[in-house]
């Protein structure tokens, strides 16, 4: 399998941050999300996966998943839906749909994974996030979360390097006994614990973790970038357009279900 991102169930980015996390890459959208993703091109979606307990009707029929959570068990298959979609039904409650998909990558020797519009929102979903980031930590599998301002990833016991512009905000947490020392940054730090926020004096910087952190990165995207270079009205209206268009979508699909 390819590079994977994960579409999550959580506060949405903006479409132009999406879309470009999605770019040639095996795209997985966990249950929830497909409420949320109706505008697009069913084409761009390779698998659907989760437990199943939180689709709506209409995103059910369209893409002819045929079981919701009451009607799934732990044992059940993956199976292809409407427009070729792998739907891979994950009832395991033990984990979350997010720790069941980067599980999923892993059988499948993916090399990175994605994750979009996972954190946010309630403040136990967010810190299950970054705690499966960290409890899936493979440093030949390397996971990046994408904000709308930042990128996040776990390191262990390496040198990370990340590209930016003079000025960008960045950081760490270390965990445990855990220390950072970087490169590139306004104010440098030599096996740094707990946490430091900083910001970038060059275009390219480097933090060498010892033990392992959290690592706060300058947007990797240019979408987030262009996003956060706008007014707070502006990002508003981004989103709010966005809200608008898959709601219209909702209904169209809702149509169109009605002749299947």
């Amino acid at each position: 399998m390819k590079d994977v991102v994960i579409i999550a169930n959580g506060p949405f980015l903006h479409r132009d941050i999406i879309l470009e996390a999605m770019n040639n890459k095996f795209v997985i959208v966990l249950d929830g999300a497909l409420n949320q993703m109706r505008w697009c091109d069913s084409h761009r979606i390779d698998c659907i996966l989760g437990d199943f307990d939180s689709i709506d009707r209409v995103a059910q029929d369209f893409w002819k998943i045929s079981g919701v959570f009451d009607d799934i068990t732990n044992d059940s298959v993956p199976y292809r839906g409407l427009h070729d979609v792998l739907i891979v039904p994950t009832k395991n409650q033990e984990y979350t749909d997010l720790e069941k998909a980067i599980q999923f990558c892993d059988r499948n020797n993916t090399p990175s994974i994605t994750l979009v519009c996972a954190s946010g929102g309630r403040s136990d979903h967010d810190e299950a996030v970054k705690q499966a980031m960290r409890y899936a930590y493979k440093p030949e599998r390397p996971i990046t979360l994408h904000t709308d301002q930042q990128s996040l990833r776990y390191a262990k016991d390496e040198i990370v390097h990340f590209d930016g512009h003079i000025g960008d905000a960045c950081g760490f947490i270390s965990m445990d006994a855990g220390s950072c020392a970087s490169d590139g940054l306004l104010y440098p730090c030599d096996s740094h614990t707990k946490s430091f926020c900083n910001q970038l004096n060059a275009d390219t910087a480097s933090l060498t973790v010892t033990g392992e952190a959290l690592l706060f990165l300058p947007p990797q995207l240019p979408s987030q970038r262009a996003f956060m270079a706008k007014s707070d009205s502006e990002r508003l209206a981004l989103l709010l357009h966005d809200a608008e268009d898959n709601a219209s979508y909702h209904f169209k699909m809702n149509f169109f279900n009605s002749f299947s």
